[in-house]
């Protein structure tokens, strides 16, 4: 969605997640053992460590502007 619009999208990660878990599942099910547990240690990093990935996308920028000052 564009900023302008006043929409924005949410629950991205946790949609990203569920892929990520079915596709682990169907790698696991094909006897890919490895992809299966490549695909989700990387998805684990990903997910438990968001800071360094996400300080530099556009909209991480827009929400430091906006957050309320102390």
């Amino acid at each position: 969605m564009h900023p302008a619009c006043g929409r924005s999208i949410h629950g991205v990660t946790t949609a990203a997640a569920v892929w990520v878990s079915a596709l682990a599942g169907f790698a696991a099910g094909l006897g890919e053992w490895l992809l299966m547990a490549l695909g989700a240690g990387l998805t684990f990093i990903l997910l438990m460590a968001p800071e360094p990935f996400a300080a530099k996308t556009p909209a991480a920028e827009e929400t430091k502007d906006k957050a309320p000052r102390r």
